[in-house]
This record gives C-alpha cells, sequence and structure tokens, in this order.
C-alpha cells in the first residue's frame, strides 16, 4: 500500500475518530446539563414541598414553647403568693415537733393548707414539657429537664411542708427531696432561674431556625 493511500486511510480515520470524539463530548456535556436540570427542578420540587412544612413546624415549636412557659409562670406566681403560708406552716411544725407553741390555731393553718393545695399540681406544666419533648429540637432537652426537675421538687415539698423529719420510701421520693431542708425562697428561685434558662434556650432554637 502507497504512502499517499496510508495518509489518507490515516488522515480519514483520524477524522472519523474526532468525530467520535466530539459526539461524545457532546452527548456527556447534554447529560451533565441534563443531570443538573433535574437537580434543580428536584431542589425546587423539594423547596416548594418542605418549605410549608418547614415553617409549620417552626410554628408548632413556637406554640409549644410558649404554651410551657404560660403553665410554668401560672405555677410559679401561684407558689409565690403562698410561699409566706407554706413557711409559716413548716415553722409551726417544727415547733410542734420540738414542744413549742404554734403561732396558728387550727382553723388559720386549715385556710393555710387549703390555699396551699390550690395551687399545687406540677401536671399542667409537666404535660407541657413532654409536648416541647415531642418539638423539640435536643438542644433545649437540657433546659426542658431542669425546668421538669425544679417543678416536680418543688411540688412535692409543698405536698410534705407540714411533715418533719420523714424519711423517703423509693428512690423517687429522695430525688424530689433533694432540696427539702432548704428554705422555700431558694427552691422558689431555682424555678425562676430555671424558666428564665428555659426561655433563652427556646429563643435562641427559634432563631437557628430562623436563619437557618
Amino acid at each position: 500500500m502507497d504512502n499517499e493511500l496510508l495518509i489518507a486511510l490515516v488522515g480519514g480515520g483520524g477524522a472519523l475518530l474526532g468525530a467520535v470524539i466530539g459526539g461524545t463530548a457532546a452527548v456527556a456535556s447534554a447529560t451533565i446539563q441534563a443531570k443538573r436540570v433535574a437537580e434543580a427542578a428536584t431542589a425546587a420540587a423539594a423547596s416548594a414541598y418542605l418549605g410549608p412544612l418547614h415553617v409549620a413546624r417552626r410554628a408548632a415549636q413556637r406554640e409549644a414553647y410558649a404554651a410551657l412557659l404560660n403553665a410554668v409562670h401560672s405555677y410559679h406566681q401561684g407558689v409565690e403568693s403562698v410561699l409566706k403560708k407554706a413557711q409559716t406552716l413548716r415553722e409551726d411544725a417544727r415547733n410542734a415537733a420540738e414542744g413549742i407553741l404554734c403561732s396558728l390555731t387550727d382553723e388559720v393553718a386549715a385556710e393555710y393548707r387549703e390555699a396551699i393545695d390550690a395551687v399545687r399540681g406540677a401536671e399542667p406544666v409537666l404535660a407541657a414539657a413532654r409536648l416541647v419533648d415531642l418539638e423539640g429540637p435536643y438542644e433545649i432537652e437540657r433546659s426542658v429537664k431542669g425546668l421538669r426537675g425544679n417543678v416536680q421538687a418543688l411540688d412535692y415539698v409543698l405536698s410534705k411542708v407540714e411533715v418533719i423529719r420523714e424519711e423517703p420510701q423509693t428512690r423517687r421520693e429522695r430525688e424530689l427531696m433533694y432540696g427539702r431542708d432548704g428554705t422555700l425562697e431558694a427552691q422558689v428561685d431555682s424555678l425562676q432561674w430555671s424558666i428564665n434558662d428555659f426561655a433563652t434556650s427556646a429563643s435562641a432554637a427559634l432563631n437557628s431556625e430562623r436563619r437557618a
């Protein structure tokens, strides 16, 4: 085969190879472009679908946080309104245990007990806390746990305000009685601190969601 024919064949082959390569590149480019279009369409569809869900979820979180704050504020205010009565009953119980004359008549003491019982009851707060647990996010679990613990402990102490030198019967009672020998004012202050801590954590969680 002469040189001219070889050159022609090689030249033709090169042109054919170039055409093949060019065609392959065009197909690859079209495939990539199609993939990008599909990804953009998928992202747009996801955004259109998830956007309202995200807004609804954040609204549910906001409502849950507000419900818990309202419940615990109401509880805190109720406890503060009977704090002096509880302190007086506790002091009288200690005096009676030591043989010292009590400062309250039986009638007044009964009125004090009734007033305390009227504001006790941690369940509304605990129910609201459970809803917050469901809504999340996990970043506020610590503050919710602290809030719940303070409410349960304070409510337990109020139920035992006239009981002196009682030994707790269960592990749960021992946990709830951790602050019983302290002042009631300190326990109420601890509850207020946990309320503020939760409010700060809830605000941070909502602001983080908004930035996201």
